[in-house]
């Protein structure tokens, strides 16, 4: 279902660009991801050797891709595709829990645009799709670690969605404009077979910078 989604909105995008101005670039950034406070209530179901008193703690990670922004000067449709890290960590004093994931990640964005020639600010916000790569499971049990690669026994555990939104600005370099944003998203689905195939709804704050200028120019 969820990727019967994905395709009908990628699907759209050849439609867009026929009729409107087209823009392609690249972006890059640094990722803090961490959980909520259901996700550290599963955990603590499934590792009862954690201990009750358990407190969240950022995973870093980056991002890179590029981007594809179709419309006008203010309202436009942004996909990207991007190559992106994101986790957790669990801490329960001396035990504790860090996830990593790397995944393949496809936000289709609603964008809105305003200002001068020289700045312009922007919003955006829309759903976004995962397909994970691979991972690290690090668990820390009474001084004692233990470090597994993250399997996924089948397709529809590797994939996972949410919503997204950002802010930004870009101005006017060469060709094109530089950006930068600040972004939030939120997992809605992201299983863990590890642990007891656990649902990590997962938060990620991402700064970006980058470069898009005006296609076929």
């Amino acid at each position: 279902m969820k990727a019967s989604i994905l395709l009908s909105l990628l699907f759209l995008v050849p439609v867009l660009v026929r009729a409107q101005a087209v823009r392609v670039g690249i972006r890059a950034g640094v990722n803090v991801a961490s959980a909520d406070q259901k996700s550290i209530d599963q955990i603590k179901r499934v590792l009862s050797l954690i201990g009750s008193d358990v407190t969240l703690k950022p995973v870093t990670g980056y991002h890179a891709g590029v981007v594809l922004n179709v419309g006008g000067p203010k309202f436009s449709l942004q996909p990207e595709f991007l190559y992106s890290q994101y986790g957790a960590r669990f801490d329960g004093g001396a035990n504790s829990v860090e996830l990593k994931t790397n995944v393949i990640e496809v936000p289709i964005l609603a964008k809105y645009a305003l200002g001068n020639r020289d700045t312009r600010f922007f919003v955006n916000a829309g759903p976004f799709f995962d397909y994970a790569l691979n991972g690290k499971l690090t668990l820390d049990f009474s001084g004692r670690r233990l470090i597994q690669d993250v399997t996924f026994d089948k397709t529809s555990d590797r994939i996972a969605y949410g919503l997204a939104g950002g802010v930004g600005l870009t101005r006017p370099l060469g060709r094109g404009n530089v950006l930068l944003e600040a972004r939030y998203s939120y997992s809605l689905r992201s299983k863990v077979p590890q642990l007891g195939n656990t649902n990590i709804n997962a938060s990620l704050g991402m700064l970006s910078i980058g470069y898009i200028l005006p296609a076929g120019r």
